[in-house]
């Protein structure tokens, strides 16, 4: 589109993904560890100079955006009866959940958050948004707060029937899973899904019976030393 872009990250973020924004084109800059502050930084910096900002999520075009991938699965399935994704500022669940629910389809929206950095379950249960006192997860796509004016949290707490918190172990061996059988890469947020899955399989093996399940597995941009440290 011939515009310039300036991406802010929080410093801790993925070498791999850093470089990815950077090979196509932006300017990236750093602020703090929670990718929260980093978007309350971001947006206070648009403000001050005039510019356009644009959230990860909480943007109607954004969410409307996300929710063609709902379109594209009932292009593709015609019918899903479970979904299982992965949850941070909520965007991709209001979308693809929202479109879902919105066309009539009775699908159970499971919601998959790490058991240490789960700012939008705690918020959803508070019924407003909550700083979290999170700890490192590999699922880091989905990590940090949320802006407390999130379009995004009554529509999570509307649309989500079932929340799983999952572990670092359990993500990580549902990745290795993944990368072992698909042969394709993925990330510690998309990795979340598989675990939750195959722990509710565990506990349930005749729920998902002739039923059409589906796993968002929402990214791929995993760094060469993280990767090691999984194999």
């Amino acid at each position: 589109m011939g515009a310039e872009s300036l991406i802010f990250l929080p410093e801790n973020a993925s070498s791999v993904k850093v470089d990815a924004v950077r090979g196509l084109g932006s300017e990236v800059r750093f602020y703090s560890n929670d990718s929260g502050q980093t978007e309350i930084h971001a947006r206070a910096f648009a403000n001050e100079r005039g510019l356009t900002f644009a959230s990860p999520y909480n943007d109607p075009a954004i969410i409307g955006g996300q929710g063609t991938i709902g379109k594209e699965l009932m292009e593709q399935v015609g019918q899903v009866d479970e979904l299982f994704l992965s949850v941070g500022g909520g965007g991709l669940l209001s979308g693809i959940a929202g479109y879902l629910k919105g066309i009539g389809q009775t699908v159970r929206i499971c919601a998959c958050s790490p058991q240490t950095d789960h700012a939008m379950y705690a918020s959803v249960q508070a019924g407003k948004v909550v700083v979290f006192d999170a700890d490192p997860t590999i699922a880091d796509g989905c990590a940090g707060g949320m802006e407390d004016d999130a379009i995004t949290l009554p529509l999570v707490a509307r649309l989500v029937d079932e929340w799983h918190l999952l572990s670092e172990e359990a993500t990580k061996a549902a990745m290795r899973l993944y990368i072992e059988n698909d042969n394709h890469l993925l990330e510690g947020s998309a990795g979340l899904a598989i675990a939750a899955l195959i722990e509710t399989a565990e506990r349930d093996p005749a729920r998902f019976k002739d039923k059409t399940i589906v796993l968002v597995i929402c990214g791929s941009r995993i760094s060469l030393k993280t990767l090691k440290s999984l194999l």
